[in-house]
């Protein structure tokens, strides 16, 4: 799953996405005069702010390149059914003990269309709820949907369309499913036929033909039937699943490069089943294993695929019940793959590998800086991507990190940015042509490199005729953005003084006594005002603090957003959790809260 990003700032796209969000508490807090602030002269229900837990969260954001993903906050919209089960699955596997995440009180029945819903995802969501029976009526919905789908032999397909255009087909995993699901909602359905189909079924597919995958996966799914009714599987029948083991066997070690990791699985749960040795020693097992897992600490279905859900979960299963305790370190690396996607409501987003990108990277250089987290030991690293060279965080990441490794060429190459990015500049031109411009502004000027006269001048006249328009309207969030990074340009180019730019901080402080009537963005409308304010009149910004009203405004605005645990929500609704907002919070607390 690719997350799609807005141009720099704002992140935006598949993910925008949480209403509910996983926050994983640290066993020892940060130094409390660091990170913890009192504020008791304004009304709120908590009494302190703490970023204690914002650490963790962020090293779960990190890449293998040693750059940064997305938060999964930012994917609310993707709560997937099939990623969730199988986290589910897994953590009890690791741990022993069912999860059991959901509960009555806690039933999504937005998350389908119990109309249109699969076997799969009525399965998945009857395995995740603790007790559905305490929603008849939801129940009822469920027991209909899946009656939809039976045929005339008993069996069950996996949705309406799979029922229509393969009726010959006998779906012995969708049987399972639904007859799972019948048993959990305990329906009225008449089980009794199922011993008979069952027996009928096992001695037909063992009987027939001779070995193949697809008639193992068969097999398998008729024993986990069995296992549902207590069933017993006939010692001949036995006999015959055990010399189709070997032949399994003889496949998956001379041909498991191009062997999904679910045939070991098959064949681990098959033998335990009958009660008969893989003949594969730990270290064979272990050596075939490690074939599909991943750097992420996930595995994989096939050698060289991403990481998913149902494979890591089969990774899991054959750790600790066929290798027991002895890869540790594999299953913590399981875990924390997995809490990677995992939201505050238990649920999962797509478990798929995640990919750094330069604006999320950037906000965690700039919350760890101010919080002292040691998040950015491989940064270097991700730096050496050379696709990131044209993106203006690329450049400030590199000038932050370490100034003297940028080279003649390198300006040179900034350069060019700058003056490609000032000759596309129109009216139209947004916040992020302007952040743009700023970041190359400020590596240059304070690298000491020269700027042509004429491209300086170009960008004095084009910036200051957006301060100009933004300052004729009212402010928002937008006027506000562009006042803001228009007067730290002016004054990056050694305007202080000038009418524009005054104009343009007067205005920006007046604006927050506007903080009260937005219906949102209001932290960010609260960093952009007050970071302009800050760096280009320092003096006014204290009188902005030492205001009582003022600092009340600013610090009901900042509670508003807080969610918890170091995380923002880029609205007071608490419900858009955001990197970017976390951002702002944290810089707000630094450079406002804390004082």
């Amino acid at each position: 799953m690719k997350l799609k990003k807005g141009k720099y700032l704002f992140v935006t796209g598949i993910v925008v996405v949480i209403s509910i969000f996983y926050t994983v508490w640290m066993n020892t807090k940060l130094d409390k005069q660091k990170n913890i602030v009192n504020l008791e002269h304004i009304k709120m229900d908590k009494e302190e702010l703490e970023f204690g837990g914002l650490e963790e969260k962020i090293k779960l954001m990190e890449t293998e390149d040693g750059g940064y993903g997305y938060l999964t906050e930012e994917a609310k919209n993707l709560v997937d059914l099939y990623s969730t089960y199988y986290a589910d699955k897994t953590f009890e596997v690791l741990r022993y003990q069912n999860k059991g995440i959901l509960d009555g009180e806690s039933l999504d029945l937005n998350l389908f269309n119990v109309d249109n819903a699969s076997l799969s995802d009525i399965f998945y969501y009857c395995s995740l709820v603790g007790d559905l029976n305490k929603n008849e009526e939801f129940s009822k919905m469920i027991e209909n949907q899946i009656l939809e789908l039976r045929k005339s032999d008993g069996t069950f397909s996996q949705d309406k369309g799979d029922l229509e255009n393969n009726k010959n087909n006998v779906d012995y995993l969708a049987t399972y499913m639904a007859l799972y699901s019948l048993q959990k909602i305990k329906s009225s359905y008449d089980f009794n036929y199922v011993e008979s189909w069952y027996k009928n079924s096992f001695r037909k597919e063992v009987d027939s033909g001779s070995y193949t995958i697809d008639k193992m996966e068969n097999i398998k799914n008729l024993v986990e039937i069995s296992k549902l009714f207590n069933f017993e599987i006939e010692d001949a029948l036995k006999g015959k699943i055990k010399g189709m083991l070997k032949l399994m066997k003889q496949d998956l070690t001379s041909n498991s490069d191009t062997l999904p990791l679910l045939n070991l699985s098959t064949l681990l749960f098959l033998s335990k089943e009958i009660d008969e040795k893989t003949g594969l020693s730990s270290e064979k097992v272990k050596q075939i294993l490690n074939r599909y897992k991943n750097e992420d600490g996930g595995y994989s279905l096939y050698i060289g695929e991403k990481s998913n859900a149902l494979s890591t979960y089969l990774a899991a299963s054959i750790l600790k019940h066929e290798l027991k305790d002895t890869l540790k370190n594999e299953v913590l690396e399981i875990e924390s793959f997995l809490k990677r996607f995992e939201l505050e409501s238990g649920y999962f987003i797509p478990i798929d590998t995640i990919n750094s990108d330069i604006v999320s990277t950037y906000y965690i250089s700039e919350i760890s800086d101010m919080l002292n987290f040691d998040t950015l030991k491989n940064v270097d690293k991700y730096l050496k991507d050379l696709n990131e060279r044209d993106h203006p965080y690329y450049w400030v990441l590199k000038f932050k990190n370490d100034r003297t490794s940028l080279s003649p060429q390198d300006f040179e190459h900034i350069k060019y940015l700058l003056n490609a990015v000032v000759s596309s500049y129109t009216d139209e031109s947004d916040i992020n042509t302007l952040i743009e411009i700023y970041s190359y502004l400020e590596i240059l000027i304070d690298s000491k490199v020269e700027i042509n006269t004429d491209l300086k001048q170009k960008i004095k006249k084009n910036v200051e005729n957006s301060v100009k328009k933004a300052l004729k309207e009212d402010a928002n969030y937008s006027s506000v953005q562009i006042e803001s990074y228009g007067s730290l340009i002016l004054s990056k180019l050694g305007e202080e003084g000038s009418r524009d730019l005054n104009k343009a901080v007067q205005s920006l402080t007046s604006s927050l006594n506007n903080l009260g009537n937005l219906e949102q963005d209001e932290l960010e409308f609260l960093y952009f005002t007050l970071r302009a304010i800050r760096e280009i009149n320092p003096d006014q910004f204290n009188e902005i603090i030492e205001d009582e009203k003022l600092y009340s405004l600013i610090s009901k605005t900042y509670i508003s957003c807080f969610v918890g645990n170091g995380l923002f929500s880029y609205a007071s609704d608490k419900g858009n959790i955001d990197l970017r907002s976390t951002f702002y919070g944290v810089w707000v607390f630094e450079n406002v809260i804390r004082k």
